[in-house]
C-alpha cells in the first residue's frame, strides 16, 4: 500500500505500471487519447490566410442593419476553449477511474496541468512549421480552456446529484 493507500485494481499497491499496464486500462482512457490525437492533427496541419474565419472576422454584412448576436466571438478562442476543456474533463474522468487516491481537488488540478502541459507541447512543435505560430497567449488560452472545461464539468457533477435527490 502506498503511504496515501492508494491501490490497483488487484489489490495490489497502486503503480503507474499498474495503473496503465495490459491488464488494466482506464474508462475512459480511449476518448482521452481520440480528442489528443485530434487536438493534434487540428494544431498541426496548416489554415487558409485568414485563420478560421476565412479572412472575415466580422462574418459578413448582416442585412437591414440588424444584429441579433452583436458580440462576435473569435473561432480560434472557442476553438481552443472547447478542445482544451474536452482534454482535462478527459484527464480527470480517467484519473478518477483509474483510483489513484488521491483527492478531488487533486485530481482536478491534475487533469488542468496535464491539458495544459499538453497544449505547451503542441505550441512547441507550431513554432518550425511556416503555416502556424506556436505562442504564450496560445497556451494561455489552453490553459483557461482546461480550466474553465474542469470547472464546468464539476458544477455540472454537482447539479446532476442536486437534481438526483
Amino acid at each position: 500500500m502506498d503511504r496515501d493507500g492508494s491501490m490497483d485494481r488487484d489489490g495490489r499497491p497502486a503503480t503507474v505500471a499498474s495503473l496503465l499496464g495490459r491488464r488494466y486500462r482506464p474508462r475512459g482512457l480511449d476518448v482521452l487519447v481520440i480528442l489528443a490525437i485530434v487536438v493534434l492533427a487540428a494544431s498541426l496541419v496548416p489554415v487558409p490566410d485568414g485563420g478560421l474565419t476565412g479572412g472575415d472576422p466580422g462574418g459578413g454584412p448582416i442585412p437591414f442593419g440588424l444584429d441579433p448576436f452583436p458580440v462576435r466571438l473569435d473561432p480560434f478562442l472557442v476553438s481552443h476553449l472547447i478542445a482544451y476543456g474536452a482534454l482535462a474533463v478527459s484527464c480527470r474522468r480517467v484519473l478518477t477511474a483509474a483510483s489513484v487516491g488521491w483527492s478531488r481537488v487533486a485530481v482536478l488540478a491534475a487533469a488542468v496541468v496535464l491539458a495544459t502541459g499538453y497544449g505547451a507541447v503542441i505550441e512547441v512543435l507550431q513554432v518550425p512549421l511556416p503555416w502556424r505560430s506556436g505562442g504564450l497567449v496560445d497556451a494561455g488560452i489552453n490553459a483557461v480552456g482546461a480550466g474553465v472545461g474542469v470547472v464546468l464539468d464539476s458544477v455540472g457533477r454537482v447539479l446532476r446529484r442536486a437534481v438526483r435527490r
